[in-house]
Order: structure tokens, then sequence, then C-alpha cells
């Protein structure tokens, strides 16, 4: 028969062997209770996160009809100062049939209407012709005719049956 401190000793490991599960299944539990409590935060976060991501793209619609009716309105902008830009880079060729004085007093009196000159040369031959005949490539019908008012009467328009990097080219025939 054992002992009393032998009893104690086996009622001891008895309660240690009974308390070290405890102390374990305690730890367990407060990781659990961690871990769960993580879990909470994180979905908290990932619910707000949820609510600005809602913000955000209700914003980005907002913004993107505006966006749109200014990147609109910049692109119309641009395109009517092209179109403005454009009447300024008129490229007009005056070229004399019979020599550069022609052709010279010819460009003078375009400037003089604000009509720029970018060529003065001479005409590749002499057949004759003694009509002055203003070229002019598609769409510039118009400036065509200023500068034949700027040159005065007896002035031929002819549209151009071949590419040039002119817009118009004036063939001064008359000889002055």
């Amino acid at each position: 028969m054992p002992t009393r401190p032998a009893y104690a000793l086996m009622f001891l490991m008895l309660i240690v062997g009974c308390v070290q599960p405890n102390v374990e299944f305690i730890a367990m539990n407060e990781r659990a209770y961690t871990i769960e409590s993580q879990l909470d935060r994180e979905a908290a976060n990932l619910d707000r996160m949820k609510q600005d991501v809602a913000a955000i793209r209700h914003q980005v619609e907002l913004m993107q009809g505006s966006e749109i009716s200014s990147r609109i309105a910049a692109v119309e902008g641009r395109i009517s100062s092209e179109e403005g830009a454009m009447g300024s880079e008129l490229k007009v060729k005056v070229l004399g049939r019979y020599g550069l004085d022609p052709a010279r007093s010819a460009a003078a009196r375009l400037l003089e209407h604000g009509i720029p000159v970018s060529t003065i040369d001479l005409a590749p031959a002499d057949d004759g012709t003694t009509t002055t005949a203003i070229y002019f490539n598609e769409g510039y019908e118009h400036e065509a005719r200023e500068a034949a008012a700027a040159l005065g009467g007896g002035v031929v328009l002819r549209p151009m049956k071949w590419p040039s990097i002119f817009d118009l080219i004036i063939i001064v025939s008359n000889r002055t």
C-alpha cells in the first residue's frame, strides 16, 4: 500500500495531468479568439474598402460625363484652331510664263490682299497662252476666287488634276 506522500504525489500527478491538457486548451482557445478578432477587423476593413470602391466608381462615372464633354470641347477647339491655321498656311506658287517680272508683280498684288506666296518661279514652257490661270487643289476654290479678285480680270480658275504640295498654282501669262 502506498504511503501518504505517494498518494499525494499520485494526486498531484493526476491534477497536473488534468491541468496540463486544460492549459493547452486555454492557449488554443485564446489563439482562436485572437484569430477570430483579426478576421473580424479584416472583414470590417474589407467592408470599408468596398464602400470606398463604390464611392470612387460613382465619382468616376460622374467625372466621365464631364471629362467626355471637356474632351469633346478640347477636340472641337483643336479642330477649329487647326482649321484657322490651315487658312494661314495657304501654299501658293506663282509662275511667270514670260519671265519672273510678271510673276513678282502678281505676287506683290496677292500679298497686298493678304494672300501668302510661297514660291515665285518660271513656268515650265511657253505655250502661247495669254490668260492667267489659277489651278486650285480640292477645297481651295474660295481661296482661288480671292486670288483671282486680287489679280484683276481675265483670270481663269481650274481645278488641279495632279497631286501638288501647293494649294494654288498661279500661272501668270500676261506680258507685263
